[in-house]
């Protein structure tokens, strides 16, 4: 997506209850290559289980996750 022009990205987890390892490391190599082309990665609708992850791994520091899709679309 970034190298078709696209440099700020939601990711809808709404359904979505588990993510692998690899899957969150590739979101944080992603949310690097946004960050680095001026753009922004922002996350919404993640269930408990992604939530507890993000929490415990503190990836929710370093990422921007919203609790819906209509403030992950906001400024």
């Amino acid at each position: 997506l970034s190298e078709a022009g696209h440099r700020n990205i939601v990711l809808d987890f709404r359904d979505v209850p588990v993510l692998p390892s690899v899957v969150f490391a590739e979101l944080v190599r992603f949310h690097g290559r946004l960050k680095n082309d001026k753009g922004e990665l922002r996350i919404c609708h993640c269930g408990a289980v992604i939530r507890d992850v993000l929490r415990v791994t503190q990836l929710d520091r370093l990422l921007d996750v919203r609790t819906d899709l209509a403030s992950a679309l906001l400024n």
